[in-house]
């Protein structure tokens, strides 16, 4: 059982909704901070998991790109535990009083959310390091195998809930 399953209804409102909020703030200055300058974005430099691949897209980031997508990358590790709490608490919310098997699904979901912020923290860490001195291996790969163990993570997520969609109904 993931810990949000022990907390109650009132405790699990509460904290959603504080989540939520704080999610919906953070969101618009993510999209604000976000450059657009670049033919090439941060998703680009996830996928690329080489560093000839690397080397390329950073070639076209000036030094104003790299200190903006430097922000970006530490914005994201803040905004990632706040969206995947949320979403995280609000899993558990919503099956609270429901069957053993939809709060089991639960759990699955949250220890899923907490595992991608692990991976997306080694994730930014890996960008980082790119963007302050060069690509240079295991930095590219380490990005590109997080990001698809991250993905599968969130997509795991998504398949639990499709699945157990029929318990509502």
């Amino acid at each position: 059982m993931h810990p949000f399953a022990t907390l109650g209804r009132g405790s699990l409102r509460f904290y959603s909704t504080i989540l939520l909020t704080s999610w919906g703030l953070l969101t618009p200055i993510l999209i604000w901070a976000a450059p657009g300058r670049s033919d090439f974005t941060i998703p680009d430099l996830a996928i690329a998991g080489s560093v000839p691949a690397a080397r390329e897209i950073l070639s076209h980031w000036s030094a104003s790109d790299r200190t903006a997508f430097a922000f970006i990358l530490g914005f994201d590790l803040l905004y990632d535990l706040v969206h995947n709490n949320a979403v995280a608490l609000c899993a558990t919310w919503a099956v609270v009083g429901c069957s053993a098997r939809l709060i089991r699904s639960a759990s699955v979901i949250a220890w899923l959310l907490w595992i991608a912020s692990a991976a997306n923290f080694l994730e930014n860490l890996a960008f980082f390091h790119m963007l302050q001195t060069s690509p240079e291996s295991p930095w590219p790969e380490i990005g590109f195998g997080t990001t698809l163990f991250r993905n599968g993570a969130l997509a795991g997520c998504g398949e639990s809930l499709s699945n157990d969609r029929s318990a509502f109904v």
